[in-house]
Parts: C-alpha cells; sequence; structure tokens
C-alpha cells in the first residue's frame, strides 16, 4: 500500500511538471519553441559584469615598391686629340734649262656643248632610183623622205618645199606647198609630186628643195633622175 502511495505521488509531480512549461518566442521562425524549466538560460547580473576590453585591429604592413629598372653609369670617355694637319712638299719637276710648275689650260667655265645647225636635213628615200628607165608621156610620182637633222622645228605655216631648178616634169600648175605638220628635230618627213616623163628620149633632173618664209634659198635640196626611152 505504501508503494502503491508512492507512485500516485510521483506521477502527481509528473504532471505538476508537464504543466509549468514556458513558451520563449524565438526570433526569424513562424512557431514558438516549446521548451522545459530545464532549458530556460540563467539569467547574469550585467550590471555587475565587468566589460571585456575591445581588440584594435593591428593594419597589415605595407609591402615597398621593387626597384624595376637598373641605372647604369657609364664612364666619362675623354676625346682624343685632333690630328695634325699634313703640309705635303711641293715638288716640282726638273727639266733641262729650268724648272717648271704644270698649270692646267682647260677652264671649266668656257666649255660649252656643241650645238646643233638651226637648219638642216637629210634624204634617205628617193624614188623613183635614181636612172630609172621610163618610156614618154608616162605619168609617175617622184617621193623624197627626209630627216629634219637640224635643230629648228619645222612649223607648219612658215617651211614650205617647191620646184628649183631643172626640167620641169610637174603640173605647170603646181605651186609652193607647205608642210601638212610640225617636224621636230630628229622626226622625218615625206614629199611626193606627180610627174609626167617627157615626150623626147634621154636622161632628165628635176630638183626640189625645202624653203623657210623670207629666205631666198632653200636649206635643203633634193633631186630625181630619169631616163625616158
Amino acid at each position: 500500500m505504501t508503494k502503491f502511495k508512492l507512485a500516485l505521488l510521483g506521477i502527481a509531480l509528473l504532471l505538476v511538471s508537464l504543466a509549468c512549461v514556458v513558451t520563449i518566442p524565438v526570433p526569424d521562425r513562424s512557431s514558438p519553441l516549446t521548451t522545459t524549466p530545464f532549458d530556460t538560460p540563467m539569467l547574469v547580473n550585467t550590471s555587475t559584469s565587468t566589460p571585456e576590453p575591445s581588440v584594435t585591429p593591428v593594419p597589415p604592413p605595407t609591402r615597398r615598391a621593387m626597384v624595376t629598372e637598373a641605372v647604369f653609369a657609364f664612364p666619362t670617355i675623354t676625346p682624343l686629340p685632333p690630328i695634325p694637319s699634313l703640309t705635303l712638299p711641293n715638288f716640282e719637276e726638273t727639266r733641262i734649262g729650268g724648272s717648271f710648275t704644270p698649270v692646267s689650260t682647260i677652264d671649266p667655265a668656257k666649255i660649252k656643248t656643241p650645238t646643233r645647225i638651226p637648219l638642216k636635213c637629210q634624204v634617205e628615200i628617193i624614188k623613183p632610183d635614181i636612172g630609172q628607165n621610163f618610156k614618154p608621156g608616162v605619168d609617175f610620182e617622184a617621193a623624197w623622205r627626209v630627216l629634219n637633222d637640224g635643230g629648228k622645228i619645222w612649223i607648219k605655216s612658215e617651211f614650205y618645199f617647191d620646184f628649183v631648178s631643172g626640167a620641169q616634169m610637174h603640173n605647170p600648175g603646181y605651186g609652193p606647198r607647205f608642210v601638212s605638220y610640225a617636224v621636230f628635230p630628229g622626226e622625218r618627213y615625206r614629199l611626193n609630186v606627180r610627174m609626167l616623163t617627157p615626150k623626147n628620149p634621154g636622161r632628165y633632173q628635176a630638183t626640189w628643195g625645202l624653203w623657210q618664209v623670207d629666205r631666198k634659198e632653200p636649206f635643203c635640196t633634193f633631186s630625181v633622175i630619169i631616163d625616158v626611152k
């Protein structure tokens, strides 16, 4: 009977202790936690507690900048003394009868480039051949190719060609003719005239030439020579 009473007393104490459950809210949680009296922390009297000293952070050591360039000191170079100028002796060539000093006789200022003759020509081709045979009263063409071998341009309105002397085998109405274009030095110009062989047999020659306006004589002449048989 006594053990039964003790068991009931223990059960009653257990129920009393379960009834004294304290609920402590926990931050950042949606529902409170249920703790037992054994889980309740003990309160500490903060008024009598001594605060702990604060710790001052120590700055990290500063790293020194590294030298990236090397400085070299070059030695001072002392310039060499100037080379003394040499004076060559004046040599003289000795000949029988005395000595002389050779002197150049060429004066560069007096050297001139030779100029071309202003008006000059060369006849390169003659047609027909010299002494070519023709029948009487035959029409033919006399042609020459003339080279401007001078130093002046044969201007179109200033130079002309015409009959000079000999047998007049050309048409009597054929007068002086100006060159058809400007002929520069080194260029060639073709001259041609239509002619008619004489009726009588024999050798015939006709001379033609190039003139410059206001000149009395031609500066270039060329001929045609044929045989009529």
